[in-house]
This record gives C-alpha cells, sequence and structure tokens, in this order.
C-alpha cells in the first residue's frame, strides 16, 4: 500500500471511530461527561494528531490491524499520562502568591 492510500485509509478508520465515539457520548448525563472529560481531551488529541498523518508509516500500519486505533492510541496515551504533577501545582501555587498579580486579574470575595 502506498502512503497516500495508507494515509486516506487510516483517516477513514479514524473518522468512522471518532464518530462512533462521538454517537456513545451523545446523551449521556453532564456528571457522566464530567467523569470521561480526560478520556475525552485524550481522545480528540489522539484523532487530531493521527489524523495529520505526520506519524511514520510503521505506526499507522500497525495501528490499522486494529478495528478501533482510536481507542488503542488513546488508552495508551492515557496510561502514559499518570504523573504525578503535585510539585508542579505546588510551584504554580508559589508563583500565584509570590506574584501577587491574581488580585488585578480575579474579583476577590467581600
Amino acid at each position: 500500500m502506498q502512503r497516500e492510500q495508507m494515509i486516506d485509509a487510516f483517516r477513514e478508520k479514524l473518522d468512522r471511530n471518532w464518530n462512533d465515539y462521538l454517537r456513545e457520548l451523545d446523551g449521556l448525563s453532564k456528571g457522566v461527561l464530567i467523569g470521561k472529560s480526560d478520556e475525552i481531551t485524550a481522545a480528540r488529541f489522539v484523532y487530531n494528531e493521527l489524523y495529520g498523518g505526520g506519524y511514520p508509516e510503521d505506526y499507522m500500519e500497525y495501528l490499522l490491524c486494529f478495528e478501533n486505533p482510536l481507542e488503542v492510541a488513546r488508552d495508551q496515551w492515557i496510561s502514559e499520562q499518570s504523573v504525578d504533577f503535585s510539585e508542579e501545582l505546588n510551584h504554580a501555587l508559589w508563583s500565584l502568591m509570590d506574584k501577587g498579580t491574581a488580585e488585578q486579574d480575579y474579583a476577590l470575595d467581600p
């Protein structure tokens, strides 16, 4: 299969997977959707990245073997995002207090 044909086939499959995923989400309650927000964000990110076709052919070829390459790549992406960001949040909070600019940008509680 030529690269352009592979990209076309891959995009068609991604579109099908994305549309199926959107149908799955349709009708879910707000609470359930909020609970799935990380998954939804990851799915959208992976879809957009892969749809661009800028990845090596062997990645696309491998993912084409799956019925739902979007789900496969999304789940792997999520699993690799399991990082402890507590130190980064601590730094962000310190920086917020240290700079003191939030008082000008956000309403204070009377």
